[in-house]
């Protein structure tokens, strides 16, 4: 899967309010481990909204690419996707990284 198949996944299922099982939840990780790195600022905020939406935190191992992720585009994030992603860190309570809220506002 590439990242804006995973991206649409997620963001598909939390808006229309379902859960994701465990099993469809490891098969994601695993290929978002490969594939979070080439995502848009579109979809890493979709991918974040998403864990809010669910309000299920993500594993520490796909944070960690994400941050990395979106340190290389979080300028490029326009105000609904800065709004998503912040919206996201405090359903989840997640502190991000300084490098990335410093450009979020």
């Amino acid at each position: 899967a590439r990242s804006q198949e995973l991206s649409s996944s997620l963001w598909g299922m939390a808006k229309l309010g379902l859960t994701p099982h465990d099993r469809f939840l490891k098969a994601w990780y695993a290929a978002a481990q490969r594939e979070t790195c080439h995502a848009s600022p579109q979809q890493l905020a979709n991918m974040l909204w998403a864990f809010g939406k669910f309000k299920l935190k993500p594993q520490e191992r796909f944070l960690n690419s994400w941050f990395h992720a979106a340190e290389k585009c979080v300028e490029g994030m326009n105000e609904e996707e800065r709004t998503s992603v912040n919206w996201a860190f405090r359903q989840l309570s997640i502190q991000p990284r300084k490098s990335i809220s410093d450009q979020l506002g």
